[in-house]
């Protein structure tokens, strides 16, 4: 499929338009390339993508994040780039004025929540009709590749299978239902304790799950028949399964495929929408989980700081590629290493601003004397997932960007150190870092945390510090990143992330942010000057915190350089 190809066959289908997302039909989990429908058609690779194809050009819709790398990525003359959000609705909403129009879909790919947004434009609408229209020209691509699925040891999940789905039970009595249909693919791994090996850096069994008010348990996944006590359904069979329970309710988060709305209607099923419970008890890590996952960010720390000690005595001839390859074999080296939580991201100088930038042959760049390396990257242990970014200084660096690593540190440091009531949703969080920079006539396109799963997806809701969409509550026991960023275009890039655990605290009992990462900061990146002294100690303390936790995994010289991470 290409994307001439496809723009003739929506003309011949009589359509004006074709919607794309990256989603196949496990929505909102992370997908190979060879099921990305936007990368085939348009050479885009980020990881936030929506598509309006039309028989004349295509439509990129996409966030700050991406800004530079689309326009790298995508052929100007046939695609066309926006970045707002509310562009896509914007667009469709004016698309041919005055002339009805209909635009294709696939209903596996597209949410019920989604397609409530879209259909509302039919009615804002002024002139003309709108219609979405089922579709299928574009496919839901699930890899051929058979997983390995095995099951979580308790003692890293803390919890069994039994107990998990026995808590539902007063979910499924208190909303008044039938039954619970999960389709959120991390949902369906963490109530199960399950994992594959079908993506390895999102290592999520993909499947469905039903629970019913009696306790009975369908299974809907193609990637395994039997595992223990359990059986699964193939998928192509979720039609008949649902169809036993005909006049009665099933509920369904509404980040679910909008064609089981049509499956449940054809069945005389009522259909309620509730929001996923296993979505937020994931989130909450339990006693287990949360000592698991710091000690796989000890290993973890100690794999990078390994790392940043070798990259400071080792950079010159080295490329961005030999970072990422280094770096990994580091981390293979840890007990209970499982793989990458993403793709690694190494960007020197101008690949630095590239937000979300990931070396390839193409692109890779030789690691010179004068500028940034911006490394983000992450581990996913049996035990635990991390997420880190550090900006390391290669040789000699300007007065300029020592000033704005600092005010990034000094960012980090605002929100690491604040102390907030329960419940405090993410967008009055994420004010506290921004202000900074805002200050400063500085900002950065993209969020300043997102939650993370436990050897699941490094991306996890339903938290995040964000200033925009962001207004789920903050609780005791969620895990979150804190990362503020500053992005000089065809320069380079400065991002300093670490994972918390949000914490109550016993002097107030307001919450407050605990580390997690176990990597030191950069001293000689900052400019001492513009901290204050209660800046200074935070940054002290924190290295020497990291030193005395990772001393007995480094090496004698190793201790010795990250000792003397002192201001």
């Amino acid at each position: 499929m290409n994307l001439d190809s496809l723009q003739k066959q929506i003309k011949e289908n009589g359509l004006d338009a074709l919607y794309v997302n990256l989603n196949n039909m496990f929505i909102g989990q992370d997908i190979l390339d060879e099921e990305n429908n936007i990368l085939k058609l348009t050479g885009f690779s980020g990881s936030a993508a929506e598509l309006i194809v039309t028989p004349d050009k295509a439509y990129l819709f996409t966030d700050g994040r991406y800004e530079l790398q689309a326009k790298r990525q995508t052929d100007n003359e046939k695609v066309e780039i926006f970045i707002n959000s509310r562009d896509l609705y914007d667009f469709i909403e004016n698309y041919k004025g005055g002339k009805d129009i209909k635009i294709g879909f696939n209903p596996w790919t597209v949410s019920f929540d989604k397609f409530e947004k879209l259909q509302f434009l039919t009615d804002k609408r002024k002139d003309g009709k709108l219609a979405f229209v089922p579709s299928g020209l574009i496919k839901h691509n699930t890899s051929v590749k058979k997983p390995k699925v095995f099951e979580l040891d308790i003692k890293y999940a803390g919890e069994s299978r039994e107990k998990k789905i026995k808590d539902l039970l007063k979910h499924i009595k208190n909303a008044q239902i039938d039954a619970y249909l999960f389709t959120a693919a991390d949902s369906v791994s963490w109530l199960l304790n399950l994992r594959s090996d079908y993506n390895p850096s999102s290592p999520v069994l993909r499947a469905f799950a039903l629970v019913d008010k009696n306790l009975n348990l369908t299974v809907f996944s193609d990637d395994f028949a039997r595992l223990n006590s359990l059986t699964a359904v193939n998928i192509a069979e979720i039609e008949n399964e649902i169809a036993k329970y005909h006049g009665q309710k099933i509920s369904f988060d509404k980040n679910s495929p909008v064609v089981l709305l049509s499956i449940m209607e054809k069945n005389n099923i009522e259909a309620c929408h509730f929001f996923d419970v296993c979505n937020e008890k994931k989130a909450i890590k339990n006693k287990a989980e949360t000592a698991c996952m710091k000690n796989a960010h000890l290993k973890d720390g100690a794999a990078v700081t390994k790392l940043l000690y070798w990259l400071e005595n080792n950079w010159k001839e080295k490329t961005e590629l030999d970072i990422a390859a280094k770096l990994f074999d580091l981390r293979k080296e840890q007990e209970l290493f499982f793989s990458n939580s993403f793709d690694t991201i190494a960007g020197y100088g101008a690949n630095g601003a590239v937000v979300h930038y990931r070396p390839n042959e193409k692109t890779n760049k030789e690691i010179k004397n004068g500028s940034f390396l911006l490394l983000d990257s992450g581990g996913q242990y049996f035990d635990g997932t991390t997420d880190v970014t550090r900006t390391a200084a290669i040789g000699n660096i300007s007065e300029e960007m020592k000033d704005n690593y600092t005010l990034v540190l000094k960012s980090h440091i605002a929100l690491a150190n604040a102390s907030f009531p329960n419940k405090t949703p993410g967008m009055k969080l994420d004010a506290i870092a921004r202000e900074v920079l805002l200050k400063q006539g500085k900002d950065y396109n993209h969020g300043t945390g997102h939650g993370v799963g436990f050897f699941l997806n490094v991306h996890e809701g339903p938290q995040r510090i964000s200033p925009k969409e962001s207004d789920y509550p903050f609780l005791e026991n969620m895990i979150v990143s804190i990362e503020p960023g500053y992005y000089k275009e065809n320069a380079y890039g400065i991002r300093i992330e670490n994972l918390y655990l949000v914490k109550q605290s016993l002097e107030n009992g307001m919450l407050k942010f605990e580390a997690l990462t176990l990597i030191p900061i950069e001293v000689k990146n900052i400019n001492k000057k513009m901290l204050t002294k209660d800046e200074i100690y935070w940054i002290n303390n924190y290295n020497q915190s990291v030193f005395e936790k990772l001393s007995p995994l480094l090496g004698k010289e190793e201790n010795n350089w990250l000792k003397n991470h002192k201001l």
